[in-house]
């Protein structure tokens, strides 16, 4: 067989725009009804405080805005440019989306009352999907902030700590999830310049009743970062009774890491503990502290110890008041990374990090609902495709969401016809006849 070495030479064509039934986002109907069980729709319109339109529905901005996030067209042209396709609005179930200009208009006349609201409706759902955390024995609330860069001038922006963009204006959120299930159930929307622990109290107080309230009667723990790292709010935390990990400052605690017994766990790791009372606190601690062997060859980086880094180790230290051992109290906070992993999903999948107005209550309001669109995804993944684990965003787009398909009229009912080689198309059925068995999907 001769071979050929020629070149290859891509296909000769023309193009005509001549299809009126063909679409980019064949699963929007999948999303749609998904929204459709949870009353999504309805929830929206019914916040408080949207600014009246006369053309549409104040609901109906909200919902083009989710139906931008989870498409992965979140800027207000992108969501207008949905309302020009036909078959994404049959599926949607839309019959038009704003313009770019009636989206800004609305925005600039949003108020914070529906920001807060939403927040409240977020967890309401949380609570009917998890049935009020009543078989939970214990709960862990992940407590993380996340510095979002402004450009322009927004409302209430400050310049802060910034690790990418030192001296820009910024937002400085404060996020809370359920570590047990990955899910946001609150935060704060704050300016640049705000510290860790501002509104952290009241927001962990709000947290406390709701889970009472719902009928969650077992243990709250908690867990942080250092920035939470404080005598008053260790205080809170034990009047309530709750258990914590968070991570020390360790300015003034090298002394006493020198001369402790370190029980090693593996050729790498090694653990110690010891009791530490701080100037400004009432009483001592458990501190527990994990020593790591750092090998030559490894670059120096992170926020950990520099002063004994000459001795060939780092050190990361934990203040508890749990009981367990401490190899344990550390694998226990370390779970704590799947905020870190949901943040950063927020921001590059659901375009959280996007200022999208001038005005503070409007850009408190998207950054919510991109974060309620990232529970409604992990629920999606969840009750639909029974997924053990949970997905990035970008593969349950790129699966399922963001496929183009062609919508037909056969006899009397709609057909949606999709690629013969597309990849997923059992896994599409699948999830689709299951959005139409019935509405008990949990």
């Amino acid at each position: 067989m001769k071979i050929t070495t020629a070149a290859a030479r891509p296909l000769s064509y023309r193009v005509e725009a001549r299809e009126p039934r063909l679409t980019g986002y064949g699963g929007a109907g999948l999303l749609a009804s998904f929204l459709e069980r949870w009353r999504l729709p309805r929830v929206l319109a019914d916040l408080p405080g949207l600014p009246a339109t006369r053309r549409y529905p104040a609901g109906r901005f909200l919902l083009a805005q989710l139906y931008g996030l989870v498409l992965d067209r979140s800027r207000q042209a992108h969501i207008a440019e949905l309302g020009e396709d036909p078959v994404f609005l049959a599926l949607s179930g839309l019959e038009a989306i704003p313009s770019q200009s009636a989206q800004s208009r609305f925005l600039a006349r949003a108020r914070i009352a529906s920001a807060h609201a939403l927040l409240a409706e977020n967890r309401a759902l949380v609570a009917k999907v998890r049935r009020g955390f009543a078989d939970f024995e214990t709960l862990t609330l992940d407590f993380d902030s996340h510095v979002q860069t402004c450009l322009g001038r927004p409302q209430r922006s400050a310049v802060g700590f910034n690790r990418r963009r030192p001296g820009a204006l910024s937002y400085k959120p404060l996020f809370a999830f359920v570590g047990e299930t990955r899910d946001f159930v609150g935060g704060k929307f704050r300016a640049g310049n705000a510290s860790d622990l501002e509104g952290a109290r009241a927001l962990l107080d709000r947290l406390r009743r709701w889970l009472r309230e719902e009928g969650f009667v077992g243990r709250l723990q908690f867990r942080g970062d250092n920035g939470f790292y404080a005598g008053w709010f260790l205080e809170h935390l034990e009047r309530s009774g709750s258990g914590y990990a968070i991570v020390a400052d360790l300015h003034g605690l090298a002394w006493r890491l020198v001369g402790l017994k370190y029980r090693p766990l593996d050729r790498e790791y090694a653990v110690a503990e010891f009791w530490h009372r701080a100037t400004t606190w009432k009483r001592a601690r458990r501190m527990i502290v994990i020593r790591r062997r750092l090998d030559p060859k490894e670059p120096k980086r992170g926020k950990q110890l520099k002063l004994l880094e000459a001795e060939g180790y780092s050190y990361q230290v934990i203040v508890t008041n749990l009981a367990t051992p401490p190899e344990e109290v550390w694998r226990f906070y370390n779970k704590r990374c799947n905020v870190e992993n949901l943040i950063k999903e927020g921001r590059l999948g659901l375009s959280m990090d996007e200022v999208c107005s001038h005005h503070y209550a409007a850009n408190a309001l998207h950054n919510w609902l991109a974060l309620l669109a990232g529970n409604l995804l992990g629920w999606f993944g969840e009750q639909v495709l029974h997924w053990q684990q949970r997905h990035s965003i970008a593969a349950l787009r790129e699966k399922l969401l963001r496929l183009p398909a062609r919508l037909i009229r056969t006899g009397r009912q709609w057909v949606l016809r999709l690629s013969a080689h597309y990849p997923h198309h059992k896994l599409f059925l699948q999830a689709h006849q299951r959005l139409r068995a019935g509405p008990a999907l949990a």
